[in-house]
């Protein structure tokens, strides 16, 4: 896990050698580290030969792009611009577009796939519309959201018009719509209460200490934002001796015990399934269960959450790396509770921060500041990916930095030496350190997905013939070279995970032993069996558009495709057992959603061939994501809408 994605991940660059004498630069660029202060040849392998022979750790530095990859990248982008703004004017120029009428259909005209119903405002006749959109240009083949699922051609005039009527009701973007129409978070206490004024008061040393250690033993395994270390002997210090007073370690420790109320109430969760065999994903009256002071509106440690947004106003132009530290933190707030707007909101401002120290890194600068910034920025970019990727929401505009950015090796923090030293704190930690390095990888690999096999479309076919560069297409979909190539990068990716990460396709979702099994191996294997699941999404959008021109070979995998989905169920099932540590619900519920739409179509194809690449089990399934859908629908007005929108189906499916 030491080498960068790029070289671990990614499709082979490296130039062929020229005849004759290799150019040094090429050496050095690829060598490791190693053999570049031996001066010697490497043979790129990893290890090399030469760091096998001598038994010691063979490191890649970071491999730059060349000129000529630079080049096609950028000269693509400007290409994907271009084809879309004549794709708008070509849009406006057939329906007669008008800044001041808008597109609106006659009365009683039809909602169809080639008429969907208009957006509720009209946008301003301005170019800047056109290169600010940032997902799903009309162009696009197979849109990545899942919830975009609903909107392919073939798709839509299959549905039950009940789901069309509900979609024509709340607009095809309805998920977007829908959670940036919701109120703000309550503020709980009044402002200026008694019980306001007492809440820090009388807050114990001991149960701040204890709230930031269940953090620490939850959120931060999956997402270490913060160095434990400095945290606790500075940050959580500072706040305390300051009395919770208006400065940036105060908001970081309130958000710390906000997220630790969450985090005592999910270890409750995994102790009750570990004592009676069953789980609740949609809350909990249990004696275990602490909401925090003054939680009126029943959402643990909101009074903390909320001292700190009073406190953060005071420090709103700070973009220093413990502000940036708190929106994440925030953020992972608001994404456990399903509030995915606000959830982007704090993390696109957290990604500001981190763009704004990456254009500007100081020099000189500590080798662990560096390296806490490196943590900060890959968590904001999964983050951003997130929600950009499945809602209609802009991006943190990372791309081009994360061409750049290092991955952290989580330098350790210099200490005096008279402090004692927690050495099995650290063993522990560099355990879930690889599993965030895995993460990143993983996502890297994702959005290389997007970009190859989803997003080919954006460049018309002529130009990404004429150019040479970039995926193989064969019509509308990229060729089958690129999908086995992506197939060979996340097996990689697998193989080399660390022995404690391992895991083989016959015990996916073994029973958990503790709660780290849960919130670090489970999400890997279930990480695993999305990207497969992406792998073969274009192939499901061309048999259900195409179905009688499908050959048995697509068919068989389409079945494979099917098996991969219902897989998830078994592995959904373990992480379901801490709800209130889960993060990603809103995610795990998108696809379900999108899941759904999918059996349901294939289910009702007018192909015969069509509807037995469905495992037979499909209905066992579908009583599992339905029910799933419902337990989440409480979290939010888009789950609410998908589980009305999924029950409408299965009820089909399951008759």
């Amino acid at each position: 896990m030491t080498s960068h994605p790029s070289e671990e991940l990614g499709p082979d660059h490296r130039n062929e050698p020229p005849e004759g004498k290799k150019r040094r630069h090429d050496v050095a660029r690829q060598a490791c580290e190693r053999c570049r202060v031996k001066k010697t040849r490497c043979d790129e392998q990893f290890p090399c030969g030469l760091c096998r022979g001598l038994g010691v750790e063979c490191v890649y530095s970071y491999r730059k792009q060349t000129r000529s990859e630079i080049s096609s990248n950028a000269l693509l982008r400007m290409l994907g611009r271009l084809e879309c703004k004549l794709d708008n004017i070509s849009a406006k120029t057939a329906t007669g577009y008008s800044p001041h009428a808008g597109n609106m259909p006659l009365p009683g005209t039809p909602w169809t796939a080639d008429n969907p119903p208009p957006p509720t405002y009209v946008s301003p006749p301005s170019h800047d519309v056109v290169e600010s959109a940032p997902s799903f240009p009309a162009s696009a083949v197979v849109p990545w959201s899942a919830h975009q699922v609903i909107l392919w051609k073939p798709i839509l005039p299959m549905l039950p018009d009940a789901i069309k009527a509900i979609v024509n009701e709340h607009g095809v973007d309805y998920s977007t719509t829908l959670e940036m129409r919701r109120p703000r978070l309550s503020m709980g206490l009044r402002p200026g209460s008694r019980s306001e004024t007492d809440l820090l008061g009388n807050l114990s040393v001991s149960m701040v200490k204890e709230l930031c250690e269940s953090y620490f033993s939850t959120f931060h395994l999956t997402y270490p934002m913060m160095d434990r270390t400095f945290f606790l002997r500075h940050t959580l210090s500072a706040a305390i001796k300051g009395e919770f007073g208006y400065d940036i370690e105060s908001c970081v420790v309130l958000a710390v015990m906000a997220l630790g109320c969450w985090s005592k109430r999910a270890l409750g969760e995994f102790h009750e399934y570990r004592t009676q065999g069953h789980r609740k994903l949609s809350g909990s009256d249990m004696d275990y269960e602490y909401m925090g002071p003054g939680a009126e509106a029943g959402i643990p440690g909101l009074a903390f959450f909320n001292e700190s947004r009073k406190r953060i106003g005071w420090l709103i132009n700070d973009n220093d790396m413990q502000s940036c530290q708190y929106y994440l933190l925030s953020s992972m707030f608001y994404a456990q509770l399903v509030r995915p707007v606000d959830w982007w909101t704090m993390a696109n401002r957290a990604s500001t921060c981190c763009r704004m120290f990456w254009e500007n890194v100081p020099t000189p600068c500590d080798e662990w500041v560096v390296d806490m910034w490196s943590r900060l920025f890959w968590n904001a970019v999964m983050f951003d990916a997130i929600l950009a990727q499945e809602l209609k929401l802009p991006g943190g505009q990372l791309d081009e930095l994360s061409q750049r950015v290092p991955l952290p090796t989580f330098v350790k923090i210099k200490q005096p030496a008279f402090l004692p030293m927690e050495s099995d704190a650290e063993e522990d930690d560099s355990f879930f350190h690889y599993h965030f390095l895995a993460q990143v990888a993983h996502r890297i690999l994702l959005t290389r997905t997007k970009s190859s096999i989803f997003f080919t479309s954006t460049l018309s076919l002529s130009i990404c013939l004429c150019l040479c560069v970039g995926s193989d297409v064969t019509g509308e979909y990229s060729s089958q070279s690129v999908e086995e190539e992506l197939y060979q990068q996340l097996e990689r990716w697998r193989n080399q995970l660390p022995t404690g990460l391992q895991f083989d396709d016959d015990h996916l979702a073994p029973l958990p032993d503790s709660p780290s099994e849960i919130l670090v191996v489970s999400w890997l294997r279930f990480r695993y069996i999305i990207a497969k699941f992406h792998f073969g999404r274009p192939l499901l959008h061309k048999v259900i558009s195409r179905p009688e021109d499908a050959t048995d070979a697509e068919l068989r995998k389409c079945a494979e495709v099917f098996d991969q989905i219902f897989q998830w169920e078994p592995i959904i099932r373990v992480i379901a057992v801490m709800p209130s540590c889960m993060p990603l619900k809103f995610q795990i519920s998108s696809q379900l959603f999108g899941h759904i739409i999918l059996v349901w179509c294939f289910r009702h194809c007018g192909d015969p061939r069509v509807p037995q690449v469905v495992p037979s089990r499909y209905r066992s399934w579908c009583n599992f994501a339905l029910g799933f859908l419902q337990e989440t629908a409480y979290s939010g007005p888009t789950l609410a809408k998908d589980a009305e929108i999924a029950t409408i189906l299965c009820q089909d499916l399951i008759a």
